[in-house]
């Protein structure tokens, strides 16, 4: 009774105002599912992407390769089987297209992390339902590493994933 009387007030509302548009469908709000954004099909295996470093990390002795050891040795830590980027970018599957990326950035001793949970996400655009990728969790830090290493980095980077697969695996209730 409570729904049809809000739905006759926005209508007589909106007729009032000149925009008349009562058709019962445009009216309800489809139904949210509760989530954090994390929830995935198979959460034993994720695409790991480290983004390009900047030159001064490359410099310091920070690879790309160093960064995804780190990051793949606690996803495995944890029953989570990290893939490699070629097989993400070479993917059709749309589940397969979750991943965890990761971009580092450096200015003198300061330096910024930011881990991402990229994933295929949903929208009507009208009635046609449309997918996009989005980041649906994010963590980004900053720090200084005084020596001029890469160290600090590396554990910045690794404190971030395991918040990461703490939230991931109890999303999926493992």
């Amino acid at each position: 009774m409570k729904r049809i009387f809000i739905c006759v007030f926005a209508a007589g509302f909106q007729l009032f105002l000149g925009n008349a548009r009562v058709d019962a469908t445009e009216t309800e709000t489809p139904a949210l599912l509760p989530g954090t954004g994390l929830e995935v099909s198979d959460s034993k295996s994720l695409c790991v992407v480290v983004e390009k470093l900047p030159t001064a990390l490359v410099d310091r002795g920070l690879t790309r390769e160093r960064v995804e050891a780190r990051v793949n040795s606690i996803l495995r830590k944890n029953g989570i089987t990290p893939l490699a980027r070629d097989a993400f970018s070479s993917s059709t599957e749309l589940g397969a297209l979750n991943s965890l990326d990761i971009s580092i950035d450096a200015f003198g001793a300061a330096f910024s992390t930011q881990l991402a949970f990229v994933r295929p996400v949903s929208y009507l655009d009208g009635k046609t339902p449309r997918w996009v990728t989005a980041s649906t969790w994010t963590r980004a830090s900053v720090g200084l590493d005084l020596t001029l290493g890469t160290a600090s980095i590396l554990e910045g980077v690794g404190d971030g994933v395991e918040i990461f697969v703490n939230d991931f695996l109890k999303a999926n209730h493992k």
